[in-house]
C-alpha cells in the first residue's frame, strides 16, 4: 500500500525568493516570498532573514529536518552574577521604511536540512547564475559574494 502525503504541497512552494535592498555593513535587508505567504515577509537583518526561511521550510514541511532544535535547559547551581548576563530583548522597529527595489533578487531552493543545516542551491536571477552549498554560512557567504 503506497504512503500518501499529509499535503500536497506544488513545486512552487519549494523555492523562497529573497530580494535584497540594502546591504549596509554586512546588514542585510530585504523581504521573503512564498506562494504559502499571504505577504512578503521583511527582514532587517541576517537572523531575521534565516529564522524566517526556517518558518517557511517548518510550515510547508518540506523538507523535514532530520534533528530536532536544541534549547537550553535549567541549571540550578548558576552563580547570581552570570544570571543577570544575556538577557537579550526583542527590538522591533516601528518605522515604515520605503524599501523602493531591490538590489540583489535570489530563489532559494532548500533540498536537505542535514547535519544541523541546509543543503540547496541558490539563483541570482539577475545574473542567471546558479551554486549550490552545503550548509547555512555557505550560504551567506554566497549572498555576500554578490551584495
Amino acid at each position: 500500500m503506497p504512503l500518501s502525503p499529509k499535503k500536497f504541497l506544488p513545486y512552487e512552494a519549494k523555492t523562497i525568493l529573497i530580494k535584497v535592498f540594502s546591504y549596509t555593513n554586512k546588514n542585510i535587508k530585504g523581504s521573503l516570498s512564498n506562494i504559502t505567504l499571504a505577504n512578503d515577509e521583511k527582514f532587517d537583518n541576517l537572523a531575521q532573514m534565516l529564522f524566517g526561511i526556517e518558518k517557511i521550510l517548518d510550515d510547508n514541511q518540506f523538507p523535514q529536518p532530520n534533528l530536532e532544535t536544541r534549547t537550553f535547559t535549567q541549571i540550578s547551581d548558576i552563580s547570581d552574577s552570570a544570571k543577570g548576563l544575556g538577557t537579550g530583548k526583542n527590538v522591533t522597529t516601528t518605522e515604515d521604511e520605503d524599501q523602493g527595489i531591490s538590489i540583489a533578487t535570489f530563489k532559494l531552493s532548500v533540498l536537505f536540512r542535514q547535519n544541523a543545516s541546509w543543503q540547496g542551491n541558490l539563483v541570482w536571477l539577475e545574473n542567471n547564475s546558479a551554486a549550490q552549498f552545503r550548509s547555512v554560512f555557505e550560504l551567506i557567504q554566497l549572498l555576500d559574494s554578490v551584495l
